[in-house]
């Protein structure tokens, strides 16, 4: 399931699990004794690390649907997600000629259009509405997959299967790395709007102020926030998950590289187009003058997603 949107996935990865930590609360390792098991009462969290099977799986059904409801995540529900899956045939991975024959050029146009957005982004940080710390970290992975190749033949990171996936990669930190932006915008201003419910009820300040603690008229508030914060994370079409899912499950490499070069194509004209917006508004002249009342507070705006709250 897609932590953003909530969609699930029809494709999955099957993982094999390489080692298990069990880790005590703080009170039963002061306490632990080797020679006795640890009881469930005693588990702080257990730690799974998996290693990835080259191995695809169709997600049939959902066994346990009402796991995904938007209100289960509201509660924090621990339940996860059962699925009934079975292997995903394979296709046949031979390139058809003609594909060989425009694989070349499609590297080409897969090149350009990559770095025109890195340019975009390094270039308008204004429009990007990206804080200085995210700005840094997705100039060093757009730098990544090509800083030991020839910029000339940099187009041929595209062509290899080797090479490509670390500029599917790159962009996949790019993504996450909106999404995050999108994520603080929505947990300042939401944070805003519940404290300021939270001191108009008077007395003393309790932190954290969770949303059943306030008014119902301000949870409409909040409600409709991250609602239109949704709208807008979807409208941008950069999820970090599923369509990097679906790059998985193409099996031929034009397919591959088509599916990223459009995804960078539209994020290229998205971007191109806020920034044309941006320069085409007009200012707003500004008239130094005493107020005797105070500006209306501006409706907080963010982005939707919230991985702490849901």
């Amino acid at each position: 399931r897609a932590m953003d949107t909530g969609r699930l996935a029809s494709v999955g990865t099957v993982l094999r699990i390489v080692d298990i930590d069990k880790q005590l609360s703080a009170s039963a390792a002061a306490n632990s004794d080797d020679s006795q098991p640890p009881s469930i009462g005693d588990l702080d969290r257990i730690v799974l690390t998996c290693q990835a099977e080259p191995v695809l799986v169709d997600v049939i059904r959902i066994e346990n649907p009402q796991a995904a409801l938007p209100e289960q995540r509201l509660r924090k529900s621990p339940e996860y997600l059962r699925a009934r899956v079975r292997p995903r045939l394979p296709r046949n991975s031979e390139e058809p000629r003609d594909e060989q024959v425009l694989l070349e050029q499609l590297c080409r146009q897969a090149w350009e259009e990559y770095r025109q957005v890195q340019e975009l982004y390094q270039n308008n940080s204004h429009v990007s509405d990206l804080p200085s710390f995210a700005q840094d970290r997705l100039a060093d992975a757009f730098d990544a997959p090509y800083q030991d190749c020839n910029e000339k033949e940099a187009h041929l990171l595209f062509a290899s299967h080797k090479s490509f996936w670390p500029i599917a990669t790159a962009w996949q930190i790019l993504c996450n790395t909106v999404r995050e932006g999108h994520q603080m915008s929505l947990n300042a201003n939401r944070n805003e709007l519940l404290v300021g419910a939270a001191l108009k009820q008077g007395g003393p300040l309790k932190l954290p102020i969770h949303v059943e603690d306030v008014d119902p008229s301000v949870r409409k508030l909040v409600n409709a926030m991250e609602e239109q914060a949704q709208c807008d994370w979807l409208s941008l079409q950069l999820d970090p998950c599923l369509d990097f899912q679906a790059l998985l499950t193409l099996s031929l490499h034009f397919e591959r590289v088509q599916y990223l070069t459009d995804m960078m194509r539209r994020e290229r004209k998205r971007f191109s187009t806020k920034l044309l917006q941006r320069q085409n508004k007009p200012e707003r002249p500004t008239l130094d003058l005493p107020t005797t009342e105070p500006a209306e507070q501006e409706t907080p705006r963010g982005a939707w997603f919230n991985d702490e709250y849901w």
